[in-house]
């Protein structure tokens, strides 16, 4: 599935690029990141390459990208919970680049994300 641009204030939601792969690099590899969101830190810059090269193919992990300059500094993915059907429940799941934590723009992404689901995708 392959979701819309999303903009807020200060990001832009959308697919990912091949050309994204350093900034997936630079916030995955640290130890920090990856566990918070159940994964392992990625050990070198091939290995985000094939994880981004997965988020190309699924197309529905939104790439969290700063709004002013493009940067890629995290991602976020709304997925249904297969047990209880399509529209009943959603699981929710992101990560965001430790240098951007503390200023709001995850809850900025979730929001513009869950109106998007909730209100547009029905």
């Amino acid at each position: 599935m392959k979701y819309r641009v999303l903009e807020t204030a200060r990001l832009v939601l959308r697919d990912w690029r091949k050309e994204d792969a350093q900034d997936l690099y630079e916030y995955a590899r640290n130890p920090e990141v990856g566990p918070m969101a159940g994964w392992a830190p990625h050990s070198d810059r091939q290995h985000s390459l094939q994880i981004l090269q997965r988020y190309m193919e699924s197309g529905d992990v939104w790439a969290i990208a700063l709004r002013e300059c493009g940067k890629v500094i995290g991602q976020l993915r709304m997925y249904p919970d297969e047990n209880r059907g399509k529209y009943v429940a959603k699981y929710l799941s992101y990560a965001l680049s430790a240098d951007y934590w503390g200023q709001g723009l995850m809850t900025e992404a979730v929001k513009a994300v869950i109106q998007y689901v909730f209100c547009r995708l029905r």
